[in-house]
């Protein structure tokens, strides 16, 4: 493209089959396209080799079955970014995982990633994706995330989660890192992380900076072995709400008796879920040490669920709901004081009593306190 080509707002620059792009990339304006039509496996190369000024895209597509390597020639180290959105249609591929070109480094797209065809994060370390604006999902979308993380970083706005019809996003790891505004799923939209970690360094969901609205959907995390579920809250309190309707948080997985979900603060981090925020486990819970995380709504324990170590705080229209079925429970960290305190760690408002679950409030596993109490109501179904 020698010294001073640019691909124009608008306009495309496409590389179809036995095409490429060698000795100059182009200049590219904002809102041009580089297309990727070759119809088989293409190795990214100089058409998209900076991440400012020359060989720097706006807006990216692939289509016509093409998958796209993105580390090739030496690149598997070395950040890729785009000025625009990334679209990958029906039946095509942005891989960061081919063949001993695994990427270590991370993708940023500044503006939307819309996946019609299939997203494959990198299965080693860094090759994760980081997004300024929407992820979206076609109903057959698909996500490879091997591990990695989703960085939700726009500058402003809200950030939207979308599986279009409805339908759940999945996530292995999601880091929020908003300066301003929210994450938010669409209407109709739930996400879900799937956790194999299995101690508490990795942390599957990060709350760096920014609040998460469930917008009315649900939000599973599902872990499969001890300590698989933890939540890092940093810096501030962040929020997670919905602005519609109820949301419901659910926490879930394999092995009953054991802790799988941890709340862990970093530089006085802490976690408010807000009203109309169902939570629910059906494992074992550690709130966090410090009074660090709040209930605002419902907190429902469900069959194999309990909570142990670590209280939560409850708020004056809270509801403590034992939903264990007729195996029954044992009263555990989830209620331990008749003190309200400043924080009321421990210190239920309402409590409701359902399912046919026989709740013991003292046994020898969990002895009670001097005495227990609520602010509110205790309601036995």
């Amino acid at each position: 493209f020698g010294q001073n080509s640019t691909i124009q707002n608008g306009s495309t620059l496409t590389i179809s089959s036995t095409g490429f792009v060698g000795l100059n990339a182009p200049f590219y304006a904002a809102g041009s396209t580089l297309k990727y039509n070759t119809g088989n496996t293409y190795g990214r190369s100089l058409e998209w080799s900076n991440t400012t000024g020359r060989g720097y895209p706006s807006n990216v597509q692939i289509s016509n079955n093409t998958i796209v390597n993105i580390g090739a020639f030496s690149g598997t180290g070395t950040a890729r970014q785009c000025a625009g959105s990334l679209t990958i249609d029906a039946g095509c591929t942005f891989s960061m995982n081919e063949n001993g070109e695994l990427m270590t480094a991370a993708v940023s797209v500044l503006g939307n990633v819309n996946v019609n065809g299939t997203l494959t994060l990198s299965g080693l370390a860094g090759g994760d994706i980081k997004i300024g604006g929407n992820y979206t999902f076609a109903p057959f979308g698909a996500v490879n995330n091997n591990s990695r993380a989703v960085f939700f970083n726009g500058v402003t706005g809200d950030q939207m989660i979308t599986r279009t019809g409805g339908g759940t996003v999945d996530f292995d790891y999601l880091i929020l890192d908003k300066a301003a505004d929210n994450l938010k799923m669409s209407l109709n939209t739930n996400g879900r992380i799937i956790s194999y970690a299995s101690n508490t360094g990795l942390r599957v969901l990060q709350l760096l900076r920014g609040d998460f609205d469930m917008n009315g959907g649900i939000f599973t995390m599902q872990g499969v072995n001890p300590n698989s579920m933890n939540v890092l809250v940093e810096n501030t309190t962040h929020k997670i709400f919905t602005s519609n309707g109820t949301g419901a948080f659910m926490i879930t997985g394999s092995l009953s008796g054991q802790i799988k979900f941890n709340v862990i603060p970093q530089n006085n981090g802490k976690l408010l879920f807000e009203n109309n925020i169902v939570v629910s486990t059906e494992v074992g819970v550690d709130f966090g040490a410090g009074a660090i995380t709040t209930i605002n709504a419902n907190l429902r324990i469900d069959q194999n669920g309990f909570v142990d170590i670590n209280s939560p705080n409850y708020g004056t229209a809270s509801t403590l709901i034992y939903n264990n079925s007729p195996a029954g429970y044992k009263r555990n960290k989830e209620w331990n004081t008749d003190v309200p305190g400043i924080n009321r760690t421990g210190y239920p408002h309402n409590v409701i009593v359902q399912n046919s679950t026989p709740l013991q409030l003292n046994s020898t596993d969990f002895p009670a306190a001097p005495a227990l109490g609520c602010s509110g109501n205790f309601t036995i179904n």
